[in-house]
């Protein structure tokens, strides 16, 4: 990795530099598949990092998601990172058990969840997580699809306040808390920096 690339988001510099045609991720959504080049990476990552400011999500903030693998994991990941925001990412096999202890732990501000069966999962938590937004990946009547959320586009103008959250960031600063556990040891989270993910 370039030295250049002390924390998770410079990997977006590095990529500006190449063809910005070339095919980052091919993921699936609502049935569909598609393909994300270089630049739809830079753009939805620079999207969501809007978003997330507009919402009031700052720096130190949790950010979770409950997903397969997929791109818009991606994008929510870097768009998170960008403004010192902390990623917390969950599997979605988890019990309902373990997600109500995270949930309560880490606080979330903002939860980005893949589809109906994880809205099933966490639906009966409601009562306990009304302060967090709720945003699906896929078609969710009762949430705001993703593509909603980062509507707003990248301009000129708002390159200054993302330029702004992330000259913030330090390398040293964490970027994800990964909750870890046995079936009969306590929750563990488990605090990793961007020079942990980069290095």
């Amino acid at each position: 990795m370039s030295e250049a690339v002390t924390r998770v988001f410079d990997l977006l510099d590095v990529l500006a530099a190449r063809p910005q045609g070339q095919v980052m991720f091919t993921s699936q959504c609502n049935g569909q598949w598609r393909d994300y080049t270089i630049a739809d990476y830079i753009d939805y990552a620079n999207r969501t990092s809007l978003a997330l400011l507009g919402m009031g999500v700052r720096k130190g903030d949790r950010v979770a998601t409950i997903t397969q693998n997929r791109a818009e994991f991606n994008f929510v990941d870097i768009g998170t990172l960008q403004i010192g925001a902390v990623h917390v990412p969950i599997a979605p096999g988890i019990s309902a058990a373990r997600l109500a202890e995270i949930l309560n732990e880490a606080k979330p501000k903002v939860l980005f969840i893949s589809n109906r069966s994880v809205f099933r999962k966490i639906a009966p938590l409601y009562a306990d997580i009304d302060t967090i937004k709720i945003f699906s990946f896929e078609k969710v009547d009762e949430l705001t699809h993703f593509e909603e959320f980062i509507k707003k586009p990248f301009t000129a103008t708002n390159s200054i306040q993302l330029g702004d959250a992330r000259k913030s960031v330090s390398d040293t600063d964490p970027a994800s808390v990964t909750y870890i556990s046995g079936d009969h040891t306590p929750l563990k989270g488990v605090v990793l920096s961007h020079r942990a993910h980069v290095f």
